[in-house]
């Protein structure tokens, strides 16, 4: 793995422990203080003692010395904390003073920080003391192993069909029965039913993106089923596969999706089906039949009863296990390098046992050979008789694949892919997953300007070694999902040193830092009492997504005088009317997201106090009057996303964040940005979108050096592309218009844009030509022009256009 490591015991962990800590004293002391050298150990440790966990071998005595030593760690980290969030407390308060204060100058402070470090040096040396030394490994942080084992860059999904072996006869069967099938039904429904691990969705993709499939069908959607089925929520999916608003009533959302659907053959792909009540399944079934004759329904599924509940018809598609040939086919792709030969003699003996190991399945087969692809073949033989393939039956062959995968990843990595389970959702969103890696510090980095990219760089990893797939954009705001296997999903639930625990659990572990409150019924989860005294939690989840109820809850205050060492907290379609003041009691919160409430209006003005916070999400809060006053106190924030009804931003405000990277804006009444946009100079993604009352300046985009993507939409006033926009001409890689009515030409300085690598433009009716210098874009890869103009479209046309040759040299150019 590239990975360097020490040994070390519980004697060397509490010097360097303790002298680091008393050490970073003196330095905040200073005028330099530093925490990074600290902040590296604590983090080690952190992944050290997830691999002990890891480890079935250990006694009940050595867990429980793991368990003294994380809490141990936890504390120190928290301590840490503290001296940097009283140090940003400062800077904040001097920000437009002359007065400068130091830590130092607060002996109270000090001396609470001085005992609680007395504290910790005492249990540590306990902790050694009482026992025999306990020896692990602690993984050296360096962060350039974030990229050293990236072997390929991930691609969609829809760009590995290539990669797919032994399956040309299945596709081939489906892809007849929903084009050469002359049935007069309506709707007809085609599952596909297979354990985990057969590729049923790669099976269902292949299908889905047949040339002869695309030209029966007016329109397809693909729909990721989540586990419980709710008619609701599928209504939801389906708009939002549409790029239509999903805030209205159910009924209005009925209607509008009759409307679209209408008159039209459809393909609709429901992926991963679980399982469904009838009348559920009945309700989406009628709502369908408003299309065209023969319109299909194609459902993946491991449940074949739930199959035969969707079908009155008797074909139902029985996907079997690969061939031995196909299955060395999928492991020799993603296991061996280019360049290199092979000893025959040694290869056989792979083969066999790869083919032993994975028994047909596709999943098992891809994962194998991406985890061993980082390895040297000699080692190859000795891995694959470990002891960590003794042989289960059906799905535990690909646990053990799994597994074997997991023990192969670097420490840092095993945390961040552990926690990608804890919303309780197979597919997430690529940014907040990010966003979350980092407010619990488990993106081990040096520069901190780098963190993002180095979160995509282990998303990227993970989905080469199959642990995600599927990395698509999934709206008109052009945001990144991924997904997890089944059989991934439940891996990462269940696997020790998870600490996750979803709240339908009615006893809760002491471990637990990570929890997760919703119910999948149409009812307000309840607030367990008993989960207060967990003191100690990290991540707290609270979703009311199925809930549709005009009664908000009451009182939300016990989280902000309980958890108090939060670091990241979500609500998602939680009515609530106040958020507390006592939010600012949260010190170490990085991540707040509030998602989806249509009750609150206000935020209280404590929330400016969270000097640690990287990222505010508001989104989806439609009757939220305005900002906090002194959101500019936010001297950390990383990301923002804002929902509110001012027509203004205030200049002394969003303007002075200078430490944002990605700002995304859904002001309904917004009639001007401010002027202090242009300090936003560390600015990489910039989303401005369902703001119909925005007009531009020239000079509104200006002085953003560092920005890379820019997507505009629903903004019908745009009438040009700001000019201030051009100080992004070197760095602009992505740029996306949709929906502005307003929008007549595309500037010909875009010409001047050389890193530009994709433009999307999408329902831009008024727009009827591309500039002139189009043909000079010569990095531009991807151009999608979608429900264009009659005029625009018809320039486009490959070979006969007036605008063909601007875009001949584009590489992938999607007219629709």
């Amino acid at each position: 793995m590239g990975e360097a490591v020490v040994s070390s015991t519980l004697g060397e962990l509490s010097s360097q422990l303790i002298s680091s800590l008393f050490g970073e004293i003196k330095l905040v002391c200073g005028v330099n203080g530093e925490f990074q050298r600290l902040d590296e150990l604590l983090s080690s440790l952190e992944c050290a003692i997830l691999d002990s966990e890891m480890q079935p071998s250990r006694s009940n005595q050595e867990r429980d010395r793991l368990k003294k030593l994380e809490n141990l760690v936890e504390d120190s980290k928290l301590v840490v904390d503290d001296f940097q969030t009283e140090a940003k407390r400062q800077r904040v308060e001097n920000r437009f003073t002359d007065k400068v204060t130091r830590v130092c100058s607060r002996p109270i402070f000090l001396y609470k920080m001085s005992h609680r470090i007395q504290n910790i040096r005492k249990r540590l040396n306990d902790i050694a003391s009482n026992s025999e030394a306990l020896n692990f490994i602690v993984p050296d942080q360096n962060p350039s192993l974030v990229h050293n084992n990236l072997s390929r860059e991930t691609t969609s999904f829809l760009g590995e069909s290539a990669d797919v072996f032994g399956r040309d006869d299945d596709k081939e069967r489906i892809v007849q029965e929903l084009i050469g099938n002359s049935s007069t039904e309506r709707l007809s429904v085609i599952p596909i039913v297979g354990m985990g691990g057969l590729g049923k969705t790669t099976l269902a993709q292949l299908v889905f993106d047949d040339v002869r499939v695309k030209q029966v069908f007016q329109m397809r959607k693909w729909v990721y089923v989540p586990k419980n089925f709710e008619f609701h929520d599928m209504i939801k999916r389906i708009f939002s596969s549409l790029d239509l608003s999903t805030t209205a009533s159910l009924q209005d959302l009925k209607d509008l999706l009759q409307e679209k659907l209408t008159g039209k053959k459809l393909l609709i792909m429901l992926d991963d089906l679980w399982n469904v009540e009838s009348l559920e399944w009945d309700q989406l079934r009628n709502l369908l039949l408003v299309g065209d004759v023969g319109s299909k329904v194609v459902v993946t599924t491991q449940d074949e009863n739930v199959a035969r509940m969707l079908t009155s018809m008797p074909y139902i598609d029985r996907l079997e296990l690969l061939s031995e040939k196909a299955t060395w086919d999928v492991f020799k792709r993603w296991a061996f390098r280019s360049g290199k030969e092979w000893d025959h003699e040694i290869i056989k003996e792979i083969e066999k046992l790869v083919v032993e190991k994975c028994r047909g399945l596709p999943l098992a087969a891809k994962a194998l050979g991406m985890a061993l692809s980082t390895k040297e073949v000699d080692e190859w033989l000795s891995l694959l008789k470990g002891r960590v393939w003794e042989m289960g039956q059906g799905k535990h062959y690909v646990t053990q694949v799994i597994r074997f995968s997991f023990d192969q990843l670097p420490s840092y990595m095993k945390r961040c892919f552990l926690y990608s389970a804890v919303h309780g959702f197979q597919s997430f969103s690529k940014d907040d997953l990010i966003q979350q890696w980092m407010a619990l510090d488990m993106i081990p980095v040096s520069d901190s300007d780098q963190l993002e990219d180095k979160g995509n760089g282990i998303v990227n990893e993970l989905s080469a070694r199959c642990f995600f797939h599927n990395i698509r954009y999934v709206d008109s705001q052009d945001n990144t999902s991924c997904d997890m296997h089944n059989a991934v999903f439940e891996f990462a639930r269940s696997a020790p040193g998870s600490k996750f625990i979803n709240l339908t659990t009615k006893n809760i572990p002491e471990i637990t830092r990570y929890v997760q409150l919703c119910d999948s019924s149409n009812v307000i989860p309840k607030f367990p009492r008993s989960l207060l005294k967990q003191n100690k939690l990290q991540t707290f989840v609270w979703s009311c997504g199925n809930v549709n109820s005009s009664s908000p809850i009451r009182d939300i205050s016990p989280i902000f005088s309980s958890f108090l060492s939060l670091r990241t907290l979500d609500f998602l379609a939680t009515q609530f009317e106040v958020l507390p003041r006592t939010i600012k009691r949260l010190r170490h919160l990085r991540y707040f997201r509030m998602h989806s409430n249509n009750d609150i209006k206000g935020l209280p003005s404590s929330i400016c106090k969270l000097y640690n916070l990287q990222t505010l999400s508001l989104a989806g809060l439609g009757k939220l009057e305005k900002l906090p006053e002194h959101l500019w106190k936010l001297i950390s924030l990383r990301h923002l996303y804002i929902t509110s009804r001012q027509n203004s931003l205030p200049e002394k405000g969003i303007g002075c964040l200078t430490s944002l990277r990605k700002l995304s804006i859904n002001c309904k009444f917004l009639s001007s940005l401010p002027n202090s946009f242009q300090e936003l100079t560390n600015l990489v993604d910039l989303r401005i979108w369902g703001c119909p009352e925005l007009s531009f300046r020239e000079t509104s985009l200006q002085n953003l050096r560092n920005l890379q993507r820019l997507i505009i939409s629903d903004v019908p006033k745009l009438r040009e592309i700001p000019g201030g926009l051009q100080d992004a001409a070197t760095t602009l890689k992505f740029l996306s218009i949709s929906i502005c009515s307003g929008l007549t030409a595309l500037p010909e300085w875009l010409e001047n844009f050389k890193s530009l690598d994709e433009v999307r433009i999408k329902k831009c009716p008024n727009l009827i030509s591309l500039p002139q210098g189009m043909h000079r874009l010569t990095t531009l890869r991807e151009l999608h022009i979608i429900e264009g103009s009659p005029e625009l479209m018809r320039r486009c046309q490959q070979g006969t256009g007036e605008d063909w040759p601007k875009i001949a040299h584009v590489r992938k150019i999607f007219l629709g």
